[in-house]
């Protein structure tokens, strides 16, 4: 053989092992390389600013809902004509489910410790309970 062939032959195999080996290196570091980078995008200030201001706005909405379905119920209760009793109805109907989705997802949210749940802050209840008075106190 020629000394250009096997010059040729040798750099092609040690080509050939250079990709490969980084492949593999790379295939070995893709899970702990994409953990970090995950923990970093959660701890970023971004989201945790985004995370912190989602518990306020989920748990003020249940709040309102809370609030509107008692006044109706007041109003209701101070007699009003059946058509008017059709209406409230029908909307404490439609107050009590926006008031259930709200505590749903504040509740989900919150149960997720390792990523959005971190975020809750201590002046918020861990978890809601749409049967009773929901107080979210404003920092």
């Amino acid at each position: 053989m020629r000394v250009a062939t096997k010059i040729t032959l040798i750099v092609g195999v040690v080509l050939i092992v250079l990709i490969g080996g980084g492949l593999v290196l790379r295939y070995m570091l893709a899970e702990p390389t994409g953990v970090v980078e995950a923990r970093e995008d959660t701890q970023s200030g971004s989201n945790r600013i985004a995370q912190y201001d989602k518990f306020y706005d989920l748990c003020t909405s249940a709040k309102t809902a809370q609030d509107q379905i008692a006044n109706l119920e007041e109003e209701r209760d101070g007699g009003v004509s059946e058509a008017r009793e059709d209406q409230i109805t029908a909307s404490i109907t439609a107050l009590k489910g926006k008031r259930d989705e709200s505590v749903n997802k504040y509740n989900s949210q919150a149960a997720k410790n390792y990523t959005a749940g971190q975020f809750r802050d201590s002046d918020l209840p861990y978890e809601l309970d749409g049967k009773k008075d929901i107080t979210c106190n404003a920092g």
